[in-house]
C-alpha cells in the first residue's frame, strides 16, 4: 500500500482551499487499522481500528498550523509531513496495524461520525502493539 489522499480528502482540500465552503479544521485525527484502504473508502468503510481492545487507544491530534507540519519538496512532490504521535498499548494489545489514517474532526470523528477521511498510508512492516508497547507514527501528505 502507498499513500493515499482519499476522495473525501480530496473533495475537503479543495472546498477549504479554494471556495470557503468548509472550513479548516483546528486539529486533524490520526488513527491507525488493520485494513487495505483504497481511494474511493470513507470514514465509515475503515475496518481493524483497535476500538474496544481496552488497550488505551484513541485517535492522536495534530495541530492544523505549520508549528506541527514540516514541508519538503522532494521532486516532483511537495511533502507534508506531522510531527510524530505516539501511540501506547496500556492494558491489553492493540492487536496488529498496518495503516495510518487521517480525519479532517480530531476526536469528534471517532468511530465513524461525520468526520472525512483524508488520506492514509502505509506502516510497513505491519505492527503488532501488545501491552506496553508505544508505536510513533509520522503521517504525512503529498502532493505532485
Amino acid at each position: 500500500m502507498a499513500f493515499i489522499m482519499h476522495d473525501d480528502g480530496e473533495s475537503s482540500n479543495l472546498q477549504i482551499f479554494l471556495t470557503g465552503e468548509q472550513t479548516k479544521p483546528s486539529t486533524w485525527g490520526l488513527g491507525l487499522c488493520n485494513d487495505t484502504l483504497v481511494e474511493a473508502d470513507r470514514i465509515s468503510d475503515i475496518a481493524g481500528e483497535p476500538y474496544g481492545t481496552e488497550s488505551g487507544y484513541s485517535r492522536q491530534l495534530i495541530a492544523a498550523d505549520s508549528g506541527a507540519w514540516t514541508m519538503t519538496k522532494t521532486d516532483p512532490a511537495f511533502t507534508m509531513a506531522a510531527d510524530a504521535r505516539a501511540f501506547v498499548a496500556s492494558g491489553a494489545s492493540m492487536g496488529t496495524v498496518n495503516t495510518w489514517f487521517i480525519t479532517n474532526e480530531g476526536l469528534s470523528g471517532e468511530l465513524g461520525g461525520s468526520a472525512n477521511l483524508i488520506a492514509s498510508g502505509p506502516i510497513s512492516p505491519s505492527r503488532t502493539v501488545a501491552d506496553g508497547d508505544t508505536l510513533n507514527v509520522t503521517a504525512y501528505l503529498s502532493v505532485k
